[in-house]
C-alpha cells in the first residue's frame, strides 16, 4: 500500500508545488505523528489492486476504522493510480492520478455522509525546463465560490530554479487574488527554498544531508500584517532498521517519532511522542503496519 500511497501523494520535483518539500518531507510531527493505537494490515490481491484496513483508538479524535481500496497499473501509458477510501464516519474519498494527452493529473473528492466536502482537479505540463501547473479546488458556479490556481517553475541552472504562483478565490462577498513569487538553490548535499507574497508573508526552508544517516532541516514562516513568525527545526537518524525523526518548533513542541522494521520491510512499527510545552499537553502512540 505504501507504494500507491506515495504515488498519490508525491509532488513533482520539477513542479512550483516541490519548492520546500526536500525540508518538509523530513518533518515526522505531524505527518508520521500517531496518537493512540493504530493497526494498519495492507495485502496485495493480484498484480495490481491493493486493500488496506486500518484501525484507530485515539483519545484526542474519535477512534474510527477505515478501509482503502487501490490499483495501480504502471503498464498502461496513462499509469493510473485509482484509491477510495470509506471511513466509518461515512466519509468518502477519492482520488485518480495519471498521464492524460501528456499532462499529469490529479482528481481528489471528499464526501461526508449525503454531504460533498470537496473536489480538486490538477494538471501539470512539462515543457522543456518549465513545468506549468493549474488547479481548480471546490469551485461552484451556482453560488460563486472556489479556488483557481496557476504556477510554473523554470529550471534556470542545473542548481537555480525559479517561479511564481497566482492563487484566485472566489466568496460570495467577492474574489481575492494572492500571488507568489518562488526560488530554490540546490545540490546533492543541501536545498535552500524561499516563497515571498507582496501582501507581506515569507517563507523559507533549509535541507541539509550530513551523511547518508543523518540529515537536517529548518523552515521559517513570516507574516508581516498579523506580525507573527513560526520557525521548525527537525533531525532525521537512519539505523540499520529504523529511522528517527525528532523535532522542535517555536509553538514549543518537541517531538519524536522512530519507525522501525520488524524483522523485515513488511513489518513495521511506528512509535510517536509530543510535548506542548505552552499549553501544558501531550500525546504518545504507537502503529503497527503489515504488508502483504
Amino acid at each position: 500500500m505504501q507504494t500507491i500511497n506515495q504515488r498519490l501523494e508525491e509532488i513533482d520535483g520539477r513542479a512550483f508545488d516541490s519548492l520546500h518539500v526536500p525540508a518538509k518531507k523530513l518533518f515526522g510531527f505531524p505527518r508520521l505523528f500517531r496518537e493512540g493505537i493504530h493497526f494498519n494490515y495492507a495485502k496485495s490481491v493480484g498484480q495490481f489492486l491493493q486493500i488496506n484496513h486500518s484501525l484507530a483508538l485515539t483519545t484526542v479524535q474519535p477512534s474510527h476504522y477505515s478501509l482503502t481500496t487501490a490499483y495501480a497499473n504502471s503498464t498502461l501509458p496513462t499509469n493510473p493510480v485509482l484509491s477510495a477510501v470509506v471511513e466509518t464516519d461515512g466519509s468518502l474519498s477519492v482520488a485518480a492520478v495519471g498521464r492524460v494527452a501528456g499532462v499529469n493529473t490529479k482528481i481528489l473528492g471528499k464526501s461526508s455522509g449525503n454531504k460533498w466536502v470537496g473536489a480538486q482537479v490538477q494538471g501539470t505540463y512539462f515543457l522543456g525546463n518549465t513545468a506549468v501547473c493549474a488547479k481548480i479546488a471546490n469551485f461552484n458556479p451556482a453560488t460563486r465560490t472556489g479556488i483557481w490556481v496557476v504556477n510554473f517553475l523554470y529550471q534556470l541552472t542545473e542548481n537555480l530554479a525559479v517561479g511564481a504562483e497566482l492563487k484566485h478565490q472566489f466568496t460570495p462577498q467577492g474574489s481575492l487574488s494572492i500571488p507568489l513569487a518562488g526560488a530554490r538553490y540546490s545540490t546533492p548535499e543541501w536545498a535552500f527554498a524561499a516563497t515571498l507574497s507582496p501582501k507581506g508573508s515569507v517563507e523559507t526552508s533549509l535541507h541539509r544531508t550530513i551523511s547518508p544517516k543523518v540529515a537536517v532541516a529548518a523552515d521559517m514562516v513570516i507574516n508581516l500584517p498579523a506580525n507573527e513568525a513560526q520557525a521548525g527545526l527537525t533531525c532525521v537518524y537512519k539505523f540499520h532498521d529504523s529511522t528517527l525523526y525528532t523535532q522542535l518548533n517555536t509553538h514549543g513542541v518537541v517531538a519524536a517519532v522512530l519507525e522501525k522494521s520488524l524483522g523485515s520491510d513488511s513489518v513495521k512499527l511506528n512509535l510517536s511522542g509530543m510535548i506542548d510545552h505552552v499549553r501544558g499537553q501531550s500525546a504518545f502512540g504507537m502503529a503497527f503496519t503489515v504488508q502483504m
